[in-house]
């Protein structure tokens, strides 16, 4: 096999793994902490919205500086540091004693992460230029895949194991995964001679944003992300709402936040060969 194509399967993999840690808490969140001691449904609503939010802020606003270092130490350095701080901080969450403890860890979490823009980066560096389309399409498709379907993943896993089990099978996974990239992915990556300017993040966000395409980029993804994922903190307590007699509400929950991703990783890499024809 090529090495870019195997490359990019196992980075999917890895891909996948990442994204569907970051998000297979949203069905059983609330659930969680009503577990934990909150009784209180809008202190129940406050604190699922802060601790879901709070990853993904950290991985905000960390991820350009984790892609700095990344460009002068190499994209596989930054795919085990992910891998592996996030297999620890997960597997913590598991024996979170409060709301607080959970917040912490999930900003924690947020900070280590990266593993998404380091996987980026190296198929694009790594891959053919007449197939980059359909390669990023294909682990594109394994991010949203993650996004969506781990809350269906992580929902079945708390209907059948209990919620702190979640966490402890997450972590294994992603170990897991940071194995595999340690012993089977590879990288040529040739640090250059001579040293880079060093220059601030405001410097370089501003170069950045200077060519044409990329900010308007920037804010559609910004946009389309908020509406892929701004209400999954929401649904687990709205199918409470609609079913209050159910059980397996956590099930239920998983199910109608995964609905959307399974088309979306079926389409993406389709669309990504038809962007290598236009």
């Amino acid at each position: 096999m090529e090495k870019w194509r195997r490359n990019l399967y196992i980075l999917y993999v890895g891909q996948f793994l990442a994204m569907a840690s970051m998000s297979c808490v949203t069905p059983f969140l609330p659930l969680y902490l009503q577990e934990m001691g909150l009784t209180d449904h809008d202190e129940v609503l406050l604190w699922s919205s802060l601790i879901y939010g709070a990853n993904l802020l950290t991985a905000f606003l960390f991820a350009p500086i984790w892609g700095k270092v990344a460009d002068q130490h190499g994209r596989k350095l930054m795919l085990i540091r992910s891998g592996l701080g996030m297999a620890i901080t997960i597997s913590l969450m598991g024996v979170a004693s409060g709301p607080i403890h959970l917040l912490l860890l999930r900003l924690l979490n947020g900070v280590l992460s990266g593993f998404s823009p380091a996987a980026i980066a190296l198929t694009a560096t790594s891959t053919p230029k007449e197939k980059s389309g359909y390669a990023l399409g294909i682990l594109h498709s394994g991010s949203v895949a993650g996004t969506i379907c781990g809350p269906l993943l992580g929902g079945l896993l708390a209907d059948q194991f209990g919620f702190r089990a979640v966490f402890f099978a997450t972590g294994c996974c992603i170990l897991a995964a940071t194995l595999i990239v340690i012993f089977w992915v590879t990288e040529n990556f040739e640090k250059k001679g001579e040293k880079p300017e060093k220059t601030g993040f405001v410097d370089d966000f501003k170069q950045i944003v200077a060519r044409k395409p990329i900010a308007s980029l920037i804010l559609s993804a910004a946009i389309v992300r908020t509406a892929m994922i701004g209400t999954l903190p929401l649904i687990p307590l709205y199918v409470q709402l609609l079913a209050p007699s159910q059980d397996n509400v956590v099930l239920f929950a998983g199910m109608a936040t995964a609905a959307m991703g399974i088309a979306n990783m079926i389409a993406a890499p389709q669309l990504g060969k038809l962007g290598d024809k236009c």
